[in-house]
Order: C-alpha cells, then sequence, then structure tokens
C-alpha cells in the first residue's frame, strides 16, 4: 500500500514541477540599457586635409634671348640677395649683335645727314629725305631691341630668396624663355595649397582659421588663415583648390612639405550630438538608433553631418531631449522588455 503512495506522489510532483518550470519560460528576463538626452549643440566644422608647401611667390626665371648658359652663381638650397646676379648667358654673340645695330645707326645718321644737305640744296626730294628719316628710326629702333635682349641676358634677382631648382646647367644651351632656375622670394609668405570637396568647399570662407603641422616639426603647429579659394572646381579630380597663408612661420620651412591640415569654418550651425555607442548600424550618411518613447524602444533612422571622438553630431531623424539608447543596443529590437538604470 505504501508503495503505491509513493508511485501516485512522484507524477504529482513531476506535474507541479513542469508546471513550474513553464511558467518560468515565460516571463522573459528584461534587457537592462543605458540611456541619455539628446542635446542641441552649436557645432563648428573642422575640415581635415593635407597639402604642400611653398613660397607665395615662386618663379620660373628665363632669358629673354636664346643661348649658351655661362654660368650659374647659385646652388640649389642656397640664398641671394637682391640685386645679385643669378645667371648670365655667355654674351659674345649678344654683344655683336649691338655691336652691329650701333654701326647700322651710324650710317642711318650719316646718310641722313647728307640727305638733310641735298634738300636744303633742293637736289633732294622730301620722299627722300623722309626714307632716310625712317630708315634712321628703323636703326635706332634694333639698337634699342640689341640693348634690351642684352640686358635681360642675365637674371638678377629683384628681392631676396632662395634657388628652389636648377633647371639647366652651365654650358647647356637653352632656348629663349626656357626656365633656368626656379626660385622662392623671401618677401612673399609660405602658403599651403590643399583641395577639398564641394561639402566642405561651401563651409569655408575667407580668414577662416587653419593649424597646420608638419612631420619634420612634431611639437609645433603653426596658425594660418585661408587667403584664396577657388571660384570652380578642378575638371579632373572634382575638388576645390584653397590656399592657406601661414601666420609667424618658422625659417626652417622648407618649400615642398607635406602638411597636415585642420581647417575651423567660421560657419557655424545648430546640430543635434549623441554618443556612437547609439548606433545600431550605418554608412558615412545615415545609421540607425534606438529612442525610448513610453518606456518602448523604437528604431530610427538619422542623417548624420559629422562623426568627432565619441560622438555622433546628427543632422534630421531625432530631436533635442529625447532620450537614446546607449548600451544594450546589441540586445534589444522593439518588442524587447527593458530595464533602465543608471
Amino acid at each position: 500500500m505504501k508503495k503505491r503512495i509513493f508511485y501516485l506522489i512522484i507524477p504529482i510532483i513531476s506535474f507541479i514541477s513542469c508546471n513550474n518550470d513553464a511558467d518560468t519560460s515565460q516571463t522573459p528576463e528584461k534587457v537592462k540599457i543605458k540611456i541619455t538626452e539628446v542635446e542641441e549643440v552649436i557645432y563648428v566644422k573642422k575640415i581635415r586635409a593635407s597639402g604642400i608647401l611653398s613660397s607665395k611667390e615662386e618663379k620660373k626665371l628665363s632669358f629673354k634671348t636664346g643661348g649658351i648658359v655661362e654660368k650659374i652663381n647659385f646652388n640649389e638650397g642656397e640664398f641671394f640677395k637682391k640685386g645679385d646676379v643669378i645667371a648670365t648667358l655667355n654674351l659674345r654673340e649678344i654683344n655683336a649683335k649691338v655691336d652691329q645695330a650701333k654701326l647700322s645707326v651710324e650710317k642711318a645718321n650719316r646718310d641722313l645727314q647728307r640727305v638733310e644737305n641735298l634738300y636744303r640744296d633742293s637736289v633732294a626730294t622730301r620722299e627722300q629725305l623722309q626714307n632716310a628719316q625712317t630708315a634712321f628710326d628703323y636703326a635706332k629702333a634694333n639698337l634699342e631691341i640689341a640693348q634690351f635682349n642684352k640686358e635681360y641676358s642675365r637674371i638678377i634677382a629683384i628681392s631676396d630668396g632662395k634657388v628652389l631648382k636648377r633647371v639647366v646647367e652651365e654650358n647647356e644651351l637653352v632656348a629663349s624663355g626656357h626656365p633656368v632656375v626656379l626660385i622662392s622670394s623671401d618677401e612673399k609668405d609660405w602658403v599651403v595649397r590643399t583641395n577639398i570637396a564641394d561639402v566642405d568647399i561651401v563651409k569655408v570662407q575667407l580668414n577662416d582659421t587653419a593649424i597646420i603641422n608638419f612631420d619634420a616639426f612634431r611639437n609645433k603647429s603653426i596658425r594660418g588663415i585661408i587667403t584664396e579659394i577657388a571660384g570652380k572646381a578642378d575638371p579632373y579630380t572634382g575638388t576645390f583648390e584653397i590656399e592657406i597663408t601661414l601666420l609667424h612661420p618658422p625659417k626652417e620651412l622648407i618649400s615642398g612639405m607635406i602638411a597636415k591640415i585642420n581647417i575651423w569654418s567660421s560657419k557655424k550651425e545648430k546640430l543635434l550630438k549623441v554618443p556612437v555607442d547609439a548606433i545600431i548600424e550605418g554608412n558615412e550618411l545615415t545609421a540607425h538608433i534606438y529612442i525610448l518613447d513610453n518606456e518602448k524602444v523604437q528604431k530610427k533612422q538619422i542623417e548624420i553631418d559629422e562623426i568627432q571622438d565619441q560622438f555622433i553630431f546628427v543632422r534630421s531623424g531625432i530631436v533635442k531631449g529625447q532620450r537614446v539608447v546607449i548600451e544594450g543596443v546589441n540586445y534589444i529590437n522593439p518588442d524587447t522588455k527593458i530595464e533602465i538604470v543608471e
């Protein structure tokens, strides 16, 4: 009899146990989340770029006439003073042309004087006098051309500066106008030129501040301002060139250095700010986050303006003061029961 009662008790206990297990499984555990409120901030756009350092005034200097290079007085990297002769042509041929032009002037002058005397004696006609005067003027003009060409057969510095590159060497034959040396002037500013995209060009304007860094000067940041903005895009890259003038640059700068640039736009705008941890999924332009509304989570799509450090700056999709889930986002969906923790 006792055995029968024992056997009856076991199924009852098992049934009660199963019912208790079933009840537990039907009450899912709440997911703990953390939230924060959406902030509205006055946002200043920071544009990152890189560029190349150069003198504001870099020139390719050349001779007016062609000829053989006789002397280049400065090597690459050497400094010169205003009035220094940087390079000269061999002047033998050029001097001969000047002498030839002088002789032509002398002959034309003698002819003119003879015709004038004959005209006064009524032997020469007015037309002959005019032709002699024209020949004399023509000879003088040729002399001026020859002297001008001789003058510009030397390259003379018009300001202090530095030779950046020697394009030709001594005893080479160069054509008229062919570059001989590339120089930079010390009287002009140091500038960095860079190209930025169309989405950024509309956010910058003249005199916006930029911070310049060079790898060669790791612990030194140089302040600059935007002094030129391109009026149209580069047809090959679709980007816009801007020029940044350095303020108080160090003397150690060398043309051609690569600069890292941070530009701070003076155009300010109101944006919404939330932590990066709120993002569920997204791309460069949009993302999805969870907001808390009436103690339930809702999935929202937002339009991203910028991501910096640990925050995203949002243009639309949410409003100031809304509560955003920043912890536990990977474990919830709109049907999940939640518990807010501090």
